[in-house]
This record gives C-alpha cells, structure tokens and sequence, in this order.
C-alpha cells in the first residue's frame, strides 16, 4: 500500500503544525522544530507499507526532530529506522555518539530511545522502519549500530542502496503486490548493514533473521500459553508477520504449532495437579488457568496422552 502526503495545498500558517502532527503519528515524537519561515516549509512524503515494514521518501527543508523519552513512555510502537542520505547533510545524535550524514551514506538509529535528528539545509532521504520485536535484535547491538554512519563502498551497503532505491522509484503496483516477499528482504539487509557496524562483528546481528525471531514467538507463546486465545493469527499479529510467514519460521525449528501448544499445556497441568499450589483445586480450574475450553475437552486429552485421567493421575501421585 503507498500513500502520499504534501503541505503544498495547505496555508503556510498550518505546514509545520501538520509536519509536527505527521511525526507524531510516525515515531510519537513531541520535538519537531522548523528554523524557516512558514511559508517556506515543504515536506512531501511518500510511504509504501510492506506487512511490518514501512519505506518512505522524504524530502524537505531544515527540521530538528528529538526525542526525550523513552518510547514506552510515549505508548507508541518502538522500531528502528534506517536512513539512507540522497541529498544535503543531517545529523544523528543518540547514545552519546554523533553522525553526520552526507549522501550515499546510511545511519540508523532506534526510535524507541532518546534521539536527536537535525538538519540545517534541504534535505532528500529515503527511510526504511521495522518494529524492534520484528528485526529481532539485542538492545546490544542496537545501541552499538546507533548513529554511525555506513560507508556507502561497503559492498552491503552499495546492494542495500540499489535496492532501495529501485523499490521507491518503481513505477508499477508489483512493490504492492508481494508485501510478504519484499518486506522480509528490507529486514533481511538492515539486519546486514547493522552487522557492518559492529567494531567485532556480531553474530546475533549476522544471525538469519528467522533464527531470532523464532526465539521471541517461543518466548511470547511461553508467556501467554494460559490464554484460552492464543492462536496462530494472534502471534503472527503481534510479531507483525503473516500467519504464513509464522508457521514457516517454526516449521524451521521442527515445530507445529497447534501440537506444541495443546503439548505444553498439557505438561504444566500435570505439574500443577500434584503441586503445592493445584492439589487442592478443581480439575475445572486448573484446566482454563491453562487455556482449555472445558473439564471434558482437557480429561479427553489428558487420557489419550498419559493413559488415566487427571484425577487418577492426582489421585495416584498424592498418593504416592
């Protein structure tokens, strides 16, 4: 999906309110400052929306964009943004490091940390956003990647400059047509250009990203395996992948889904009948404290998977 956003057509007295509203909708920002007279300001924007991936064309005057605050605090997404520099010099302040951006050259910080962004002439840039739980990497690396510039002769870059810039130059609907295809490609190449500017070159980073994402939905399914609505689409939803895309990630780690959800909830029922905690509970309750619909669908497969039923089980172990 593309979108397009111009403050041409609006009144001078209204572009930087609707550039600083247009910010906040994108990364939750409260800064953004203009140093040019209103009816000086001009910020197209272009926007193509590739499942979990956001790439846009920027182009503009001189804005100081900062963050002060954590992105926690501010309840919007965290993710990480790559800048690609096409025209004029910004700066990237995070993390107690400074970079200046000329063209051709990359930087990349994190958004859901504090940030400084500035530029003091007309600017073309192209920025590529990934949600932090979708690119799947330590706070480590990503505080060691942010505000450093990448050299535009380094061969990752070079492929992740020609790419990009045919994706934003296309003319036809085909970038709209294979969001589940292009999306996991610009993933794939920030993960790339992070790597290059690790001072040791950082296996997480290099890592395919599939390997880590992989351990943040085992990680979230842990955590909500209780929920009676855990489901394949709720976990694609919250990685911001499609259901496909999460079913081949697991398929990888020799894991179905469904099988090792009923499996591990079966599992700590079984622990929980016969623990200080559950002994003294009903079969009923332990089974939705687990996400069972019901007694009589959680003792039909508890039997056909331990041979007895939860209360000869209880019953046989509190004996014992």
């Amino acid at each position: 999906m593309a979108a397009h956003f111009n403050t041409s057509t609006l009144a001078p007295q209204e572009r930087e309110e609707y550039i600083r509203e247009m910010a906040r909708r994108q990364a939750g920002t409260p800064e953004v400052n203009h140093s040019d007279e209103p009816t000086s300001i001009y910020r197209p924007l272009s926007v193509i929306t590739l499942g979990a991936v956001s790439v846009s064309t920027i182009r503009g005057n001189s804005l100081s964009i900062r963050r002060t605050q954590n992105a926690s605090q501010d309840n919007v997404e965290q993710t990480v943004v790559l800048t690609m520099q096409l025209s004029g010099t910004c700066v990237v302040r995070q993390n107690e490091r400074e970079a200046v951006v000329r063209p051709g050259e990359f930087v990349i910080h994190d958004n859901s940390q504090p940030f400084v962004l500035s530029g003091t002439q007309a600017v073309e840039q192209i920025t590529v956003s990934v949600p932090r739980n979708v690119l799947a990497l330590p706070s480590s690396v990503l505080r060691a990647a942010s505000a450093r510039t990448i050299d535009p002769s380094h061969p990752t870059a070079e492929v992740a400059a020609t790419y990009f810039r045919q994706l934003v130059h296309s003319t036809g609907p085909d970038h709209n047509r294979e969001p589940d295809l292009l999306g996991p490609s610009c993933i794939e190449l920030i993960r790339a250009l992070i790597a290059t500017t690790q001072d040791q070159r950082s296996d997480v980073a290099a890592e395919p990203p599939h390997r880590t994402l992989q351990q943040h939905v085992m990680t979230y399914l842990r955590a909500h395996l209780g929920d009676s609505d855990l489901s394949a689409s709720r976990v694609a939803a919250e990685h911001h992948i499609s259901v496909r895309q999460l079913y081949l990630v697991l398929s990888r780690a020799g894991i179905s889904l469904g099988d090792w959800i009923r499996t591990q909830r079966l599992e700590e029922s079984r622990r929980e009948l016969v623990s200080p905690r559950g002994r003294h509970a009903t079969i009923e309750s332990v089974a939705r404290r687990w996400g069972f619909a019901s007694a009589s669908h959680f003792s039909r497969a508890f039997k056909k998977t331990y041979g007895m039923s939860p209360r000869q089980w209880r019953l046989e172990n509190l004996a014992a």
